[in-house]
């Protein structure tokens, strides 16, 4: 360019103040506070973030077991589909942990395990079992009744 535009730039320059040269940044960072270079490693954004983890870490699953091992104390042995039917129906409030405990040992083991009509013996049983003899066909065959 030509030299009266650097002179009259050089002029401008030298009459600002110095709070007015610094922008419109200096200023939101100075309302607001500077922010940190290394924001992960700030120590209260760290803080927050443990916090955050460990809130998430207690909060419990509903398939976490209430009172682990409440069923295996009141039975002697391995604890059984039967042995845990039976508990749960001595139980006179439904509602408490070893009923609750029967109920979810019921639902996770004991389920899986129904009865149903075999195509081959045409008997109800449990899969995995052996068929009784002699097989039955026609109207005896569970498929038709």
């Amino acid at each position: 360019m030509n030299n009266t535009f650097d002179t009259l730039y050089e002029n401008i320059l030298a009459n600002i103040s110095e709070g007015e040269k610094k922008g419109l940044w200096h200023n939101i960072r100075k309302k607001r506070g500077n922010p940190s270079s290394k924001w992960k490693n700030d120590p209260k954004y760290r803080k927050q973030m443990k916090d955050q983890a460990k809130k998430i870490a207690s909060e419990k699953d509903i398939h976490d077991p209430v009172r682990p091992g409440i069923l295996k104390r009141q039975v002697k042995g391995k604890v059984t589909c039967s042995k845990a039917r039976s508990i749960k129906g001595k139980q006179k409030d439904k509602s408490n942990n070893t009923a609750k405990a029967a109920q979810r040992f019921l639902n996770y083991h004991c389920e899986a395990s129904k009865a149903t009509c075999c195509g081959r013996c045409g008997r109800v049983h449990v899969k995995g079992t052996k068929c009784k003899r002699p097989y039955l066909k026609g109207k005896d065959h569970c498929r038709n009744n």
